[in-house]
C-alpha cells in the first residue's frame, strides 16, 4: 500500500481516551443501520457507558450467515435478528427503538451498491429524518446528547444513506445532538475499506477539524467477543478480534474508534 494512502487514512490527530471522557446521557443515540452494527462497531464502548438509546433503522431483513438458516422467511429472520439486537440492548443498559424499514435487498438494491444512495434518498429521507429529529429537541450545546452514526466504511448502501441524510440535515440535527461517527466494523478491519470510507466521509463533511478517538479494548477483548457472539445469525464461524478491530498502519491493539469535530 503506498505510504501516502496510509497517511490519508490515519494522518489525523489521534488519541486514546476512556468512554467516561465523553459525558454519557440516557438520551444518547446509537444509530444502527442494521441489527448488529453498534455491537460490531461500538459495542464495548456502548456497554461501558451503560445508558442511551439503540435505534435500528433498516431492521427488516433476510440476511444471515449462519449455516442452516437459508430457508427462513423475511419475517423469521427479522424476528431472530431483532431478538439478538434486543438482547444486546438489555446487556448494555440501552432502550431500543426499531424504525422497521426494509434493508437494501428487500427494496430491490444490491447491499453494497453505494452509488445508488442519492437515488434512494427521496423515498427514504421522509421516512427517517422526522423520526430522528423527534428523538431530540433543540438545546444548548453543552446539554445536547450524542448521536453516534456510521462513518460508512465498506460502502454499504444503507450506511451511506444514513450518512447523507445526516449531512443534508446537519444544522437541524446539531441543534439537538453532538455528532460522532464510528468506524464501521467489520469493514474497518480492512485497510483499503478504511481509506475509502474516510475519503467518502470527508468528501461529505469536509476534511478539516475532525479527530479520531480510539478506545482500546485492553482486558475487555473477551467481553467484546461475547457481545459479537450474541449475533449468532450473522457469523458463519466463530468471530475473531482480527475481524472486529480497525486496521491501522502501523497496526494497533484491538480497539473501537469514533471521529468527532472540534472540542468534545
Amino acid at each position: 500500500m503506498p505510504d501516502w494512502i496510509s497517511r490519508l487514512a490515519d494522518g489525523y490527530r489521534r488519541r486514546s481516551c476512556d468512554p467516561d471522557d465523553l459525558a454519557a446521557s440516557a438520551q444518547d443515540i446509537y444509530l444502527a443501520p442494521h441489527s448488529d452494527d453498534i455491537a460490531f462497531s461500538l459495542g464495548h464502548f456502548a456497554k461501558a457507558r451503560g445508558q442511551g438509546r439503540l435505534v435500528t433503522v433498516f431492521s427488516r431483513s433476510h440476511f444471515t450467515l449462519r449455516p442452516g438458516l437459508a430457508g427462513l422467511s423475511v419475517e423469521e429472520v427479522t424476528r431472530m435478528r431483532m431478538a439478538e439486537e434486543q438482547r444486546f440492548a438489555e446487556i448494555c443498559g440501552l432502550t431500543h427503538d426499531d424504525f422497521g424499514l426494509p434493508e437494501a435487498p428487500l427494496r430491490g438494491f444490491a447491499p453494497m451498491d453505494h452509488a445508488k444512495a442519492e437515488q434512494a434518498l427521496p423515498a427514504l429521507e421522509p421516512a427517517i429524518l422526522p423520526r430522528l429529529l423527534a428523538l431530540g429537541e433543540p438545546r444548548a450545546r453543552r446539554d445536547r446528547p450524542w448521536l453516534f452514526a456510521p462513518v460508512t466504511m465498506g460502502g454499504n448502501l444503507d450506511h451511506v444513506i444514513l450518512l447523507l441524510i445526516i449531512a443534508h440535515n446537519r444544522d437541524a440535527l446539531m441543534q439537538r445532538f453532538r455528532l460522532a461517527f464510528y468506524e464501521d466494523l467489520p469493514y474497518a478491519a480492512w485497510h483499503v475499506e478504511r481509506v475509502r470510507g474516510l475519503a467518502r466521509f470527508h468528501a461529505v463533511f469536509g476534511r478539516h477539524g475532525w479527530r479520531r478517538i480510539g478506545f482500546p479494548l485492553g482486558s475487555g477483548e473477551a467481553d467484546k467477543l461475547a457481545l459479537l457472539n450474541l449475533y449468532a445469525s450473522q457469523h458463519a464461524d466463530a468471530p475473531s478480534m482480527s475481524r472486529f478491530t480497525p486496521e491501522l498502519w502501523p497496526l494497533q491493539r484491538p480497539h473501537e474508534a469514533i471521529w468527532v469535530s472540534g472540542r468534545l
